[in-house]
């Protein structure tokens, strides 16, 4: 009797270890979910950044006749994540959108967003009017060549506490192109683990949740 009783019991084990398939039916449905865009356009922006950038424009392209900036910025919320951020900022002479400029990664805030585009877009016009600033108080400050990337002049002859002053410029720009290629690797990863946990989700039957749904309107 003991030995029929653990085979019964045995049985019953081997039962419960049997998995047991879920149809997709018997799933609850969800509601729509992933993530929105919602595109904003701007001629101005309150950061530190867009000021430098009409500076430059000001002093440095009068030659640039009815010239402007647009902001394009990205705001991308998604029910179960932190909302992020991306701007471009376009430059425009009359109606003719001359350059475009755009960071590559999502920001956590509007302002840094917009502090990005409006810094490339800076440091790019400064490097093509470089001789023309040559002269002035600003001329250290860092530029940007589509060859040898971050720039900044070397200050020659300059008093110990402007070569200091300088240096530390150059190596806080340094710091902060390090801490941009972290946000960019940190933007791809967190991509990547969405789509994966997407396709584990399809496995399960369920529904994908980090898609891309329709723009909502434009602002």
């Amino acid at each position: 009797m003991a030995s029929g009783a653990q085979s019964v019991a045995a049985s019953t084990e081997d039962e419960e270890m049997v998995p047991v398939s879920v149809s997709r039916e018997v799933l609850p449905e969800l509601p729509a979910m992933g993530w929105t865009v919602e595109e904003e356009h701007l001629t101005k922006a309150d950061v530190c950044m867009h000021h430098r950038l009409v500076g430059v424009l000001v002093n440095y392209y009068e030659d640039w006749e009815d010239v402007w900036v647009q902001y394009i910025c990205l705001r991308r919320t998604h029910p179960l994540e932190a909302t992020r951020w991306k701007s471009t900022v376009g430059v425009f002479i009359g109606n003719k959108l001359e350059t475009r400029y755009g960071y590559y990664s999502f920001r956590a805030t509007k302002e840094d967003s917009l502090n990005d585009a409006a810094y490339l877009a800076w440091t790019d016009l400064r490097k093509r009017r470089q001789k023309d600033m040559i002269q002035d108080n600003d001329r250290y400050l860092p530029y940007f060549d589509k060859d040898a990337g971050f720039k900044m002049l070397e200050p020659e002859g300059e008093d110990p506490v402007v070569k200091q002053s300088v240096r530390f410029i150059h190596d806080m720009v340094e710091k902060n192109r390090r801490l941009e290629e972290l946000v960019a690797k940190r933007d791809h990863e967190n991509r990547r683990l969405e789509s994966q946990l997407d396709d584990l989700r399809v496995q399960l039957g369920q529904a994908r949740i980090y898609d891309q749904l329709e723009p909502l309107p434009r602002k």
